[in-house]
């Protein structure tokens, strides 16, 4: 094969297209959209009763996984150094605070949770390249065009890369093989046109997979005379580059440049809860408790049922008892006197008879069973979602219930 086939446009358009048929192949992508219904609950019927797993274990887990004040201690390994330790401590907890990393991890440990892969990109938005910093590179001045309040100029941002959005080379198992990776970013075209970096700009087609996961978005803006551009941003390890490729029509929109970011390795750092044997591609955990999801609703529904058919009913004998009296009966006082007259062949048991089924109390035991067979799924205990073990409590578990309840409040 001739070289000049390789890192061509088309080339990259079948890198891509190879990347994101091994993520719908082993990243579970046709069921997205149930995962995101689940977590959202929305139901098809939301008047039924739903033992919503998903919410349930999503909602205790993101807080006890994220510190919920992120900080950066410097240690000097020599006395004399420890005021520059300090003096770095502010500058880097600054950085914690104005690039939003509690936030952006807290949407991170969600994301893995309900579709197992997210990508965690680091960047720097340098200023215009010229020959001296000027004074407003050093005011970390908001990037031009730019909706991200915490992208600064002159200044390190992370950004969380959603499972569809992110493509990785066909086979990566790990970080440390990946061969390339790639941002699927959808622009207005007519903000790229005003980015002097940006050539070739063409207003294209917004790929349906994000339409689907977005739908609240673009069906709003369905109906405006904004026109998009989609494209992926893509940095390759091997040659240590980064280029922005057109997502339609198979044409680089940027130069191909070196990627200063690229020290150690790309910049991203991917978040994945349950990785394949032989992909970083997996099942998330929102699937290996979705049976016991699916039945605790089917548990609820019969249970419901159950209540309904053991409310107190009667059947009386009309020659006797008229409908004003039963209604009496049933909706009287604490004691109620009704008179009737009985025949001497009959009782009164004979006149009104009351019929209540029983109520099966197992299906409420057993969905406490598959709550707790979810959380073992999940690696976790009932102490530390917040809720307290069956059996004896120590004042040790006790105080470990109570530690998560507060992380769990406290993230509201």
């Amino acid at each position: 094969t001739s070289p000049l086939k390789y890192y061509t446009s088309e080339w990259w358009t079948k890198q891509i297209q190879l990347g994101l048929n091994q993520r719908k192949k082993l990243g579970s992508e046709d069921r997205w959209q149930d995962i995101t219904r689940y977590y959202e609950n929305r139901w098809e019927d939301p008047r039924q009763p739903n033992f919503n797993l998903v919410y349930m274990l999503s909602s205790s887990l993101v807080p006890t996984m994220v510190f919920q004040s992120p900080g950066i201690m410097n240690t000097a390994r020599r006395q004399e150094f420890n005021k520059w330790a300090q003096f770095f401590d502010g500058i880097d907890n600054y950085l914690v605070d104005v690039m939003e990393i509690k936030k952006i991890m807290s949407d991170a440990v969600l994301q893995a949770f309900l579709y197992n892969t997210v990508g965690l990109q680091v960047g720097y938005d340098y200023p215009d390249m010229t020959n001296e910093i000027e004074e407003q590179d050093l005011q970390f001045l908001p990037v031009p065009n730019c909706l991200d309040r915490s992208r600064k100029i002159n200044q390190p941002w992370v950004d969380m890369i959603p499972s569809d959005r992110l493509v990785l080379a066909p086979g990566t198992s790990s970080m440390k093989n990946c061969a390339w990776f790639a941002k699927l970013v959808v622009m207005p075209t007519r903000v790229l046109k005003s980015m002097k970096y940006f050539k070739n700009v063409e207003s294209n087609k917004v790929p349906e997979e994000i339409t689907k996961s977005e739908s609240v978005k673009w069906i709003t803006d369905a109906s405006s005379d904004e026109e998009y551009t989609s494209f992926y941003e893509i940095h390759d390890a091997e040659k240590q580059q980064w280029f922005c490729l057109d997502a339609v029509n198979s044409k680089f929109i940027t130069d191909i440049e070196h990627d200063p970011l690229q020290v150690q390795g790309l910049p991203l750092e991917v978040l994945v809860f349950n990785p394949g044997t032989k992909s970083i591609w997996g099942t998330p955990d929102s699937l290996y408790i979705e049976s016991q999801m699916l039945e605790g609703n089917e548990c609820r529904r019969d249970g419901r049922l159950q209540r309904k058919s053991a409310l107190v009913k009667a059947f009386y004998d009309n020659d006797i008892l008229d409908q004003e009296k039963v209604e009496a009966l049933l909706s009287g006082k604490a004691m109620t006197m009704i008179g009737v007259s009985l025949p001497p062949d009959k009782t009164i048991d004979q006149v009104l008879s009351l019929v209540q089924t029983h109520v099966q109390i197992e299906y409420f035991e057993y969905q406490k069973q598959l709550l707790n067979d979810a959380q073992l799924l999940t690696g976790n205990g009932p102490n530390q979602l917040g809720t307290f073990a069956p059996g004896r409590r120590t004042a040790k578990e006790t105080a470990v219930v109570e530690q998560n309840n507060l992380l769990r409040v406290g993230k509201r």
